[in-house]
């Protein structure tokens, strides 16, 4: 028996996990309250918007009211009134920026309450984490900003509220979060303060979409990871012996009898044993289920260790590491700010953190090079277009990064070199093949004016600085951007998780002129580019109406559209003219 929130599929997705055969059960008789839900959009001055501006982000959120501080706005209100809450946060350091956030609210508000708050997060040792648990069970805690840490699974009793700042990237998880307010008959109120992507943009825009029981995204799992399927086959190892009938759940036979064999000659599995008489016992070490990080997909993990101070960390995975790590970077934890001092990558990688006080925190941006292509599927379409998913290596270089205020996000100081070597993932991703001369039709038959090249778009050796390349490279940008944050619409995936390359030209025999590229954000992959790749067309012909239809009404877009807080090269060049065409161009070839 599995248990499962709402998802679209889940007896394929049982079957994926085990390999076994599954029949749903999905009638729900909990008793249930009465439940408002309030969709809270935070302003914006349209008059204040730079169409030109060399940071289209920042320039936006500093228009917009901030998200966070909405929420915590929200938070504090319902706190001040007993109304004991949960504000979902998307990322730890949020939740830490948010209790800060949360005090100063309640000291603006007109009751002047005293509102007491802490934040909670994975990143917390286990002793911090329950001490906070506890604390909202026994009321003792007013309202706390947390992580999706506190979605389901731990016992924190019954809150009166909760806030959820920016939609959570998936309905599963949205109702989750919903679904700790109000347990048992209780009334409870839930509210979604809008973020600045494209899928709050979205929602907002169509709110029915939370609400229609037929447009639950299905879950997406890839059991392709050999690194992970590997150490899987020996923590099953470790609760019995393997036998040949062990290939039904642990993938098919060929591939079941290579890893075993493997662990075999490497001493971990016991060499004399045979699969097909007797089985095959485990003689490693005491307990291989260590081997697998929740971390991550590889094996290198960094210790976090503060030089004038205790700090209790989780360790880092490489990627996050490279990323969010790399010296000079500031971040919040259990309430203090820290600065990164020294990374040390020998046979026990460390982070050396010191503590700071300041109100910013720093933006890392990077350079991507998709490499070592090779092709596993392929859906031809007319013309020289194409999609195609497979394998490559795509080297990542966190080579810059910004300094921004907490509150305001604007930026204080950068870009900064960060001296970090580049990271190679050998991942799973697909591309958009575009014909050769592509970039040449779709400008001639461009009827608004072509963009002109910012300043920081000058300065960047990879940006185009003819003005009808750079219009072009924006389209391209924009259409990438687009597929990608609107995917978990339909499916279950987290854009934090997916990347992607637009370049007007590849080397590789399968791309002729332009293309696009999506690719999982994880060493080895994890199925989100090939969930994408399968739903290719109902996403790119979702994602055209959308940007072409977007409120905003910029040519250079906005994060409701196709921004993003994820992008390397900081949003630029981006165009949603082009971006139209380039889409109605690639769905035509679907069509033939």
């Amino acid at each position: 028996m599995l248990t499962t929130a709402t998802i679209g599929n889940p007896a394929t997705h049982a079957s994926n996990l085990t390999g076994a055969e599954f029949a749903v059960v999905d009638r729900d008789g909990s008793p249930r309250g009465a439940r408002d839900i309030v969709l809270w959009e935070p302003p914006l001055e349209d008059d204040d918007l730079d169409e030109a501006a060399d940071d289209p982000l920042a320039d936006f959120e500093a228009a917009r009211a901030s998200t966070g501080t909405e929420a915590a706005t929200v938070t504090a209100h319902l706190a001040a009134h007993d109304t004991q809450t949960l504000q979902f946060c998307s990322a730890r350091q949020g939740t830490e920026i948010a209790a800060k956030q949360i005090v100063r609210a309640a000291a603006d508000h007109p009751l002047d309450p005293y509102v007491e708050t802490e934040p909670y997060h994975a990143g917390l040792g286990k002793k911090r984490r329950r001490a906070v648990e506890n604390k909202l069970k026994g009321a003792d805690l007013d309202a706390v900003p947390t992580t999706n840490a506190l979605e389901l699974g731990i016992d924190i009793g019954s809150v009166d509220a909760t806030v959820t700042a920016g939609y959570p990237g998936t309905k599963q998880s949205f109702w989750q979060q919903v679904g700790r307010a109000g347990r048992g008959v209780s009334d409870a109120v839930s509210v979604l303060v809008g973020g600045t992507d494209a899928m709050d943009g979205y929602i907002f825009r169509n709110p029915g979409y939370l609400f229609d029981d037929d447009t639950v995204e299905d879950a997406v799992v890839s059991v392709d990871n050999d690194r992970v399927y590997a150490d899987h086959v020996l923590a099953a190892a470790a609760e019995r012996p393997l036998s040949a009938g062990d290939a039904a759940y642990l993938g098919d036979e060929t591939r079941f009898r290579e890893v075993v064999s493997m662990w075999q000659d490497a001493g971990v599995l016991e060499p004399a044993g045979d699969l097909d008489a007797g089985g095959v016992t485990y003689d490693g070490d005491r307990r291989p289920q260590s081997r697998l990080s929740i971390y991550g997909t590889g094996t290198t993990e960094f210790r976090v260790v503060c030089r004038d101070g205790d700090i209790d960390h989780d360790p880092v995975a490489r990627e996050r590491a490279y990323r969010d790590y790399h010296v000079g970077a500031l971040f919040l934890h259990a309430g203090q700010q820290y600065q990164v001092v020294d990374i040390d990558e020998d046979r026990r990688p460390v982070i050396t953190v010191e503590t700071v006080a300041t109100d910013e925190y720093t933006q890392t941006m990077s350079t991507k090079r998709v490499q070592d292509l090779s092709v596993r599927e392929h859906t031809p379409l007319a013309g020289d277009y194409g999609l195609y998913f497979g394998e490559g290596t795509v080297r990542i270089r966190y080579d810059e990064y910004l300094v921004r205020n907490v509150f305001g996000g604007e930026v204080v100081e950068g870009p900064i070199p960060t001296e970090a070597p580049p990271l190679d993932l050998e991942t799973e991703l697909l591309w958009v093949a575009l014909p050769e001369g592509h970039a040449e039709q779709t400008i001639e038959a461009l009827e608004a004016p072509l963009l002109e090249p910012t300043a920081r778009a000058e300065r960047d050796g990879a940006v185009p600085d003819a003005k009808a390349m750079y219009t072009y490279g924006g389209g391209l940008h924009a259409a990438e951007h687009g597929v990608i944050g609107l995917a978990p619409l339909e499916l279950m995936i987290d854009n934090a998780d997916i990347g992607g390359l637009s370049t007007p030209s590849h080397g590789h025999e399968t791309i002729p002129g332009p293309t696009w590229f999506v690719h999982d954000g994880i060493d080895g992959g994890i199925g989100f580019s090939k969930a994408i790749y399968e739903h290719f067309e109902s996403l790119a012909r979702r994602t055209r109406e959308y940007i072409d239809s977007c409120d905003c009404r910029r040519r250079r877009g906005c994060p409701m559209c196709v921004m993003s807080e994820h992008c390397g090269n900081n949003n630029d060049p981006l165009d949603r003219a082009t971006g139209t065409m380039i889409l109605d161009d690639v769905l035509a070839a679907f069509e033939g």
